[in-house]
């Protein structure tokens, strides 16, 4: 206020209802901005104070205190207006903006309103969306193991889950949504604490949809059946377009055996059906014409990669080198001995028959550093191969006296990572705290295999001797397969690891879950563990195998026409294997390499195959 002016007392300020009681002098200037504001309208203790007391006052207040407080008037909604951008600054919120603009598919009026998502987005209502998010997340917790809560809560139902229960939550209700047909104001009348019995939940809202339990067991039934029809009447129809594929072979003069070896599951005419929108235009001959042709272009392949192997192998390297640079050289080498040419060219077959299959099927050799699509370098690749495996047991034969006894039966040296990437790839890569030493050298690479060696019997010994005081002796062939794979992980690498989870970390721990991996004793699992046990177990029911096998057969004896299944063949009979793996694994693959899960299409798959068959022995 200016020096000299007077203070006046005004009629306003004469009411009893401040909070001292006495009167109060103030300025025009004061009464104006209290008038304009509207603060006297918001009752006698909030009208009593100025408005620097408020801010003041709505500064310490969190997200539901100014929530709450703003939604009493228009007034108080102002000052907690201004007071949202503050708040989140002081618990440090970072705002990311994201525009979401996406109609409600339930309203017929909802429109995309871009301009409207990019207000909420950059405006100044951004900052109230992100203290009230931030703290209702501090307050929610997952209701399956009662952890934190992230940002991902179902839009259906009013319950909090963490990113590792949403998963589990989510695969629930689309099932129940499939099995049930619940429709979405179904799935909405649930109550939400229930979350952990949400199964039972669902059951009893089909059961009140359907009558009883009758009823819903001849509804899921009725529509499993449905399901069983249109996968078997797709897998038929696949079936039968391999049959139409093997009659245009015959009246191409070829037949099944010819092209057995080719792998057709890339052939469109048997993987598209035909009412597909975008089937490709092939007939049952083109298909039969791309078999033949493709087994023509493996034979060729075959043969020309034979070829340049035996070619090199009748010769000495320095006449290798001059034939693989095409230099002009003798006709033939007389520095290697047939016998010796024979034998190098045997080895080369026996030990890398696996690649040479690889070159013949596709053409091509994977490889590290390139591809090899050409007969002399994959020939002249698989020479430098046998040459790196050669070195490198002449290294480790050299130093045999310096084997521990887990070499001598338990482990093959040869097919360490250290020997295969040497022998495949040319290089092995040492680690050693993060220094990667690459190994280009036989003898390095021997050294150390050797080296990690020693590493792989002290560590198995000391597996050996705790499994002996849990009862287990040598040698462990009775033991489970889960539990060979435990042995080895740890010998190998010192610690066992499954995905984010370690198993073990020392002999005693790996001994120890063996012995409840055999059943000799019971793991101790912690309250959330038994939880998330029972979740899992109450969705994924472990099926009866045996009378689950009875049901396989008893279905495809229906869709053989035959009597019972002892007029079927043995395993051994290739006519008769699909009936056994779809019996024993449920599933069973086709002529062409397509997988077949229903009794139907294995009856097809299996008289097709004796019609080969008897075609066969006629021939």
């Amino acid at each position: 206020m200016p020096p000299g002016t007077k203070r006046r007392k005004t009629e306003d300020c004469c009411y009893g209802s401040f909070v001292s009681g006495s009167p109060r002098y103030v300025t025009r200037l004061f009464l104006r901005e209290r008038r304009a504001s509207g603060i006297e309208s918001i009752g006698p203790y909030f009208g009593s104070l100025p408005p620097e007391m408020l801010n003041l006052l709505f500064s310490f207040l969190d997200a539901p205190a100014l929530s709450s407080l703003g939604s009493t008037c228009r007034v108080l909604d102002s000052y907690a207006k201004r007071m949202w951008k503050p708040l989140c600054s002081r618990l440090g919120l970072v705002h990311k903006p994201t525009v979401l603009c996406v109609a409600n598919p339930l309203s017929e009026a909802s429109a995309f309103s871009y301009d409207k998502a990019v207000e909420l987005c950059r405006g100044e209502k951004r900052w109230e969306i992100m203290a009230m998010r931030n703290w209702l997340y501090s307050k929610w917790r997952c209701v399956v193991c009662y952890r934190n809560c992230s940002h991902r809560v179902d839009v259906h139902f009013d319950v909090t889950l963490c990113d590792s229960c949403h998963p589990l939550f989510y695969r629930r209700k689309c099932h129940a949504k499939e099995q049930f047909s619940l429709t979405e104001r179904d799935l909405r009348t649930i109550d939400n604490d229930s979350y952990e019995f949400l199964v039972s939940d669902l059951i009893t809202i089909a059961r009140r949809k359907y009558g009883s339990r009758e009823a819903l067991e001849d509804r899921l039934s009725h529509k499993q059946r449905q399901k069983n029809m249109r996968e078997a009447e797709k897998q038929c129809a696949l079936v039968q377009r391999e049959r139409e594929v093997l009659r245009a072979l015959e009246s191409l003069n070829s037949s099944y055996s010819d092209i057995e070896s080719v792998d057709a599951r890339c052939m469109p005419y048997v993987s598209t059906p035909a009412s597909y929108q975008y089937a490709p235009q092939q007939s049952a001959e083109d298909a039969a014409k791309w078999l033949i042709g493709w087994k023509n272009r493996q034979e060729t392949r075959h043969k020309l990669l034979m070829a340049e192997i035996e070619a090199r192998s009748s010769r000495c390297k320095g006449c290798r080198a001059r034939y693989d640079y095409r230099l002009p050289s003798a006709t033939k080498c007389t520095h290697v001995l047939e016998d010796n040419a024979v034998k190098l060219m045997e080895t080369i077959k026996d030990n890398f028959h696996h690649d040479i299959a690889h070159y013949t099927r596709h053409g091509q050799l994977s490889m590290e550093t390139g591809v090899y699509d050409m007969e002399h370098r994959s020939a002249q690749e698989l020479f430098l191969r046998n040459e790196r495996r050669t070195k490198l047991m002449e290294e480790l034969e050299v130093k045999k006296a310096e084997w521990p006894s887990i070499l001598n039966g338990q482990k093959d040296a040869m097919n360490c990572n250290y020997a295969q990437d040497f022998i495949f790839k040319g290089v092995a890569i040492l680690d050693t705290d993060g220094n990667k030493c690459r190994l280009r050298n036989a003898k390095d690479v021997a050294r150390v295999i050797l080296a990690k060696a020693h590493g792989w019997d002290s560590r198995f010994k000391e597996v050996m001797g705790e499994l002996a005081k849990k009862g287990f002796l040598p040698p462990f062939d009775r033991l489970k397969l889960e539990g060979h794979l435990l042995m080895d992980d740890f010998v190998e690498s010192t610690v066992v690891v499954h995905g984010d989870n370690i198993i073990a970390c020392s002999a005693t721990e790996v001994a120890d879950r063996i012995a409840v991996i055999e059943g000799l004793e019971e793991e101790q699992k912690s309250s959330a563990a038994q939880r998330c046990a029972r979740i899992y177990a109450e969705c994924n029911r472990k099926p009866d195998i045996t009378a689950l096998r009875q049901v396989r057969r008893n279905s495809l004896v229906k869709s053989l026409n035959v009597k019972s299944f002892s007029e079927c063949g043995p395993s051994s009979d290739r006519q008769w294997s699909p009936a056994h793996e779809y019996i024993n694994c449920g599933t069973t693959t086709s002529l062409f390499g397509y997988k077949l899960t229903t009794p139907e299409a294995v009856a097809c798959l299996i008289r097709l195959k004796r019609e080969i068959h008897t075609q066969t022995k006629m021939l």
